[in-house]
């Protein structure tokens, strides 16, 4: 349900995002505040629930040695292929052929870019790897090897987050010149992964939300016959709330402890204070679905359906949406920010109703395409 309403939400905000006009992005507008407020938990959702999946699944086989459980090799598989795929969509092929036959440049610095599918795919092979290490070392349980690495990876963050925010002092008063991109030196292709042009899904903050959620699906894998308890419910969304109502305090005096022991002379880790709460918004979100299945059990459906093929949902919207690949998309060609709220709405419902009817016929639709693309060994 999660990933089916993550999925849904990245479409709605990726097509409202591309019509809607200049005019009226303007937070002073309630519903304009409120899209993208929920619009900037999408990608949290998502990130946070693919961990919660994976490692539910992952776990199922903790009998096995690391490399005789199914869902480790299938893991590395996935890997390559949201790999795979998170650079090919971002192939022009139509700015390729005039490079080609017409002699115009072509800019191949979105080429390597690191977006979402990449994403995505370095937070499971880090789920991997902390799966292994917890299969190496044992003496503890494997969620917490997992907040470990959510510690690590966002400490980083904030560190990165603070050295971001002094380039833009020291650009604002005439002392830099232009953004220090990390690691200095390295290949747009390394910093971009990290912090470069094109970085808007850095592995630190966004890797972090992915272990975050291999924490979750490794507790409810444990607990899995206590999900539906009240308690179990109320810890899920008491954390949430706990996250929300005192993670900035938190951070403030991590700050001061480093402070004071000399480790650094700024507020550092308060940076992190954002990208946190937008994780406890989704603990409260999940515990609410759990709540939802509690009393409802949502059975099979178009709406569920969504959530099991995001991966192919996300590739076909990018090719439609963003000229993906071939270079022809509704942005800009009709999609401009060009129209207003409710045209914007109504269009992006269109846009969501075309992949309901894809993913209703996604089965021929599927064998339809292994007979065009011979990439088996990626797609399964």
């Amino acid at each position: 349900m999660a990933r089916s309403v993550a999925i849904i939400l990245m479409l709605e905000g990726h097509c409202t995002g591309a019509a809607l006009a200049d005019q009226y992005r303007n937070k002073e507008y309630l519903g304009y505040a409120i899209w993208g407020q929920i619009h900037g938990w999408t990608s949290v959702l998502f990130f946070t629930v693919s961990g919660v999946i994976f490692t539910y699944l992952l776990s199922a086989h903790n009998e096995f040695a690391y490399w005789k459980n199914v869902r480790v090799r299938k893991g590395y598989k996935r890997v390559l292929q949201l790999l795979f795929w998170g650079y090919l969509i971002q192939i022009n092929l139509k700015a390729l052929y005039y490079t080609i036959f017409h002699g115009s440049s072509y800019d191949a610095d979105w080429l390597q870019a690191f977006h979402v599918l990449q994403g995505i795919g370095f937070g499971i092979l880090m789920l991997l790897v902390f799966y292994g290490l917890y299969k190496w070392i044992g003496k503890i349980e494997l969620h917490w090897y997992y907040l470990i690495a959510a510690i690590i990876f966002f400490g980083f963050n904030g560190w990165l987050n603070h050295r971001i925010d002094v380039d833009k002092q020291l650009i604002s008063e005439g002392i830099l010149q232009a953004k220090r991109y990390w690691p200095e030196g390295a290949p747009k292709f390394i910093q971009n992964i990290v912090y470069g042009q094109y970085s808007e899904f850095s592995i630190l903050r966004f890797t972090g939300y992915t272990v975050l959620g291999g924490m979750l699906g490794s507790i409810i894998r444990k607990y899995e016959d206590k999900v539906f308890n009240w308690s179990f419910i109320g810890i899920v969304a008491g954390t949430g709330v706990l996250i929300l109502a005192l993670i900035k305090y938190f951070f403030r005096g991590i700050d001061k402890l480093s402070m004071y022991l000399g480790w650094t002379d700024a507020k550092v880790q308060a940076t992190n204070t954002y990208p946190l709460k937008s994780f406890g918004v989704i603990l409260i979100f999940i515990s609410l679905l759990i709540v939802i299945d509690k009393y409802f059990k949502i059975k099979e459906s178009l709406f569920l359906k969504m959530g099991r093929n995001t991966l192919s949902i996300y590739i076909v919207h990018v090719i439609i949406l963003y000229e993906g690949i071939f270079g022809f998309g509704l942005k800009p060609l009709l999609l401009n920010r060009n129209f207003d709220p409710l045209s914007s709405g109504l269009i992006s419902l269109s846009f969501i109703l075309i992949f309901v009817l894809m993913v209703r016929f996604i089965e021929p639709l599927t064998k339809f395409y292994y007979k065009v693309v011979p990439l088996h060994w990626l797609n399964k």
